[in-house]
């Protein structure tokens, strides 16, 4: 398996936007638009899109199953560490920012930067950042059953089981669909869909590779293997596009979402579609970088747009709604880009300059 995979990066980017977009319409700018609007409209259609974070949580178990196979010698310590510097300076930057200018929470931000939003202990479970916090700790609770258990068979099964009863709690509460509540007492729906989630990228990632070594030994198969892959991703994608954007066609039981986008990342892992070999391209992957930033920066990006733009420009935003939505996921995706380079990207660099440091006196 190749090291970077710029298709899936790619895509990590175009789902950024897509969350985006349904926040836009979700829980921003309907207050500026008038009753009946196309925007109600476009809102409803979308309602599934929140579904989307899904699709991070298995990325995320994916990129942590292929850097553990790279990096399988680094201690529980230096991992959290890494895990912290990575997720935590760009949530910090937007809570500071959204305290100190648009009346953020005190005691919101207290628990967002401790990693404890949506584990179960705490009451809100509001937020666009809610899901960083469960994300922190299932990555954690992956890395020390890595640890524990190396072989790998027997740790699958541990994993298939999590997986299984992550998606079960939330298909059964919810009823076909997802949530952050606390239910039974004890079971947080947001910890249980990001344990979930990453379990299943972490499986997909360990099927990717065992159909890598199988490749290696018989080639006989290859324009088979192109025909499949490109159906399954031209199908995934069709599904995943009905769901998010046409809710009319979409199916009630959400998990159809973890089905059709893991199988979309399979076939993107194994390089054999034809979308695969449109998107897979340096400059696409690139943009794979902003992600992070521009999905935790969404509500700084929101506070701006509704003061300079939708507030002010009632009468354009009403009549221009194609417009209006394009130039607001535009400045949504420069304020990420802004904050990416101003905060994550410098936050990693340092930390990666204090380890080489480090080792360098050892």
């Amino acid at each position: 398996m190749k090291d970077r995979i710029y298709a899936i990066d790619f895509i990590r980017w175009l789902l950024a936007l897509a969350i985006v977009y349904f926040h836009i319409l979700h829980a921003s700018i309907i207050p500026y638009v008038p009753k009946e609007s196309v925007y109600l409209h476009l809102r409803d259609l979308s309602d599934y899109a929140a579904v989307i974070v899904e699709c991070f949580f298995i990325l995320s178990g994916f990129f942590f199953a292929k850097t553990f196979c790279r990096h399988s010698a680094v201690s529980m310590y230096d991992f959290a560490k890494h895990r912290f510097i990575r997720l935590w300076p760009v949530l910090a930057f937007y809570f500071i920012v959204m305290l100190v200018f648009f009346g953020g929470s005190f005691y919101q931000t207290i628990y967002n930067l401790a990693f404890l939003q949506c584990v179960g202990l705490t009451a809100d479970m509001h937020g666009i950042t809610w899901y960083v916090s469960p994300l922190f700790w299932a990555s954690l609770f992956y890395f020390a059953l890595f640890k524990c258990i190396t072989t790998t068979q027997r740790r699958n099964l541990v994993i298939g089981i999590i997986v299984y009863l992550g998606y079960m709690a939330n298909m059964v509460a919810v009823k076909g669909g997802f949530s952050r509540v606390v239910v039974y007492g004890i079971v947080s729906l947001a910890l249980a869909r990001a344990l979930a989630g990453m379990g299943m990228g972490i499986l997909f990632f360990e099927w990717s590779k065992a159909m890598h070594e199988q490749r290696k030994e018989d080639r006989a198969h290859n324009g088979v293997s192109a025909v499949v892959c490109s159906s399954i991703e031209l199908s995934s994608i069709a599904l995943l596009a009905i769901d998010f954007f046409y809710k009319p066609l979409a199916n009630r039981n959400q998990f159809i979402v973890v089905i059709a986008f893991s199988l979309l990342l399979l076939t993107m892992s194994l390089g054999d579609g034809v979308v695969y070999r449109a998107i897979n391209r340096k400059w696409l992957g690139y943009l794979g970088r902003y992600s992070y930033s521009v999905y935790v920066m969404q509500s700084v990006s929101f506070g701006l747009l509704a003061k300079i733009f939708w507030g002010r420009n009632k009468a354009f935003v009403a009549e221009n709604p194609a417009v209006t939505i394009f130039f607001s996921v535009m400045v949504s995706t420069l304020v990420g880009i802004v904050v990416y380079h101003l905060v994550e990207r410098p936050s990693i660099r340092l930390y990666a300059e204090l380890i080489q440091n480090r080792r360098k006196t050892t």
